[in-house]
């Protein structure tokens, strides 16, 4: 799917030289009489590093065309996360450096949404708000 760089946001994924990226941010310059210019700093989901590319406006850039799926977070086995999706009650086990940015916030039977690209998952979406118990703090 193609995509405008001026349509570009945080958190889209895009698909660069058959390596899909997701935006981490955007940033727009405009010098007077030269074209305006949009920088992106994206990070490779399959090795998890980060560059800077910066992109005339009105190109046209590829977004990869991924899924979202509801799911169940079920627990936690060593340096692995278990998710359930709730529609075919597929299990799908992800690494914890896959999702080292939520991994934190999940708790057992969290709803989640799932990414899924090409039947291969690449990322979890949180719910909008969690609640939980506060156990211990700071007086």
């Amino acid at each position: 799917m193609k995509i405008d760089t001026s349509n570009v946001k945080k958190g889209t994924i895009l698909k660069l030289d058959d390596v899909l990226y997701r935006v981490t941010d955007v940033s727009h310059t405009h010098m007077g009489r030269q074209g305006a210019t949009y920088s992106f700093k994206i990070k490779a989901i399959s090795t998890n590093k980060t560059k800077l590319v910066t992109y005339n406006a009105g190109t046209i850039l590829e977004q990869a065309e991924v899924n979202t799926q509801n799911a169940i977070f079920l627990y936690q086995a060593g340096d692995n996360y278990t998710f359930m999706e709730n529609d075919t009650g597929q299990m799908h086990e992800i690494s914890a450096e896959d999702i080292e940015d939520v991994s934190s916030y999940l708790k057992e039977n969290l709803d989640v949404f799932l990414m899924i690209y090409q039947s291969s998952v690449i990322g979890v979406i949180l719910p909008m708000t969690v609640n939980y118990t506060i156990t211990s703090t700071v007086p």
